[in-house]
């Protein structure tokens, strides 16, 4: 799939949309300044974001994946929104940056070639979620990166790695590749991958202010 930019889409700070009446946890995944965590009550607001319904489809670094929390009435969740003819941004969170902490798993720094792999094993595995959710192929499926150390070469080639592997698993089983991250990780993951892989460019990014 060849491709000569993403779309780059800005977006508030991730809010969630309730569900059965109770507030769906905020990304864990997603650093927050102390100010949003003050105005925002440590992101515990509920609400659709330019008419986007954010959720966690799954990943090693959430516990809040929907269909754990609610594994009997997920499916009809899914198809509760899409009836109201809201765009889902259902969200992966896998291993994250190595230079980052606060993690249960982390992208390989040692190794691009192991990093490209655990890219494809996330996407094999969001993939696989999404399906059980009723969504199919065309559905774009967010990858959560969370902020880092752009600085740190070894780290920012292993996420450019990461999200190569990725993209091209997700393209591979006819989905859509997106990114969800912050501004200045953005440009880091955007840069690198066009290094790496320019014809495997998510996508879309969706960057939060």
């Amino acid at each position: 799939m060849s491709k000569t930019a993403s779309l780059v889409i800005t977006i508030g700070a991730m809010l969630l949309l309730p569900f059965a009446g109770q507030a769906l946890p905020a990304p864990g995944g997603m650093k927050r300044s102390a100010g949003e965590q003050s105005s925002r009550a440590a992101g515990t607001q509920t609400r659709v974001e330019q008419g986007k319904v954010f959720f966690y489809l799954g990943g090693r670094n959430t516990k809040n994946a929907l269909t754990t929390l609610y594994p009997k009435t997920a499916s009809q969740w899914v198809r509760q929104q899409l009836s109201q003819g809201l765009s889902l941004v259902p969200l992966w969170v896998g291993p994250q940056p190595s230079c980052t902490k606060g993690y249960s798993t982390y992208i390989a720094s040692t190794s691009r070639n192991k990093a490209r792999e655990q890219g494809e094993d996330s996407a094999d595995a969001a993939v696989s979620a999404a399906s059980s959710l009723g969504l199919g192929k065309g559905t774009l499926l967010y990858y959560e990166m969370g902020n880092y150390n752009q600085a740190n070469s070894s780290c920012q080639g292993a996420v450019g790695a990461f999200l190569s592997g990725w993209d091209y698993e997700i393209h591979s089983f006819g989905y859509k590749a997106g990114v969800y991250t912050d501004a200045a990780s953005a440009k880091a993951d955007h840069k690198d991958l066009r290094i790496l892989a320019p014809e495997l460019e998510p996508d879309v990014i969706l960057v939060a202010k």
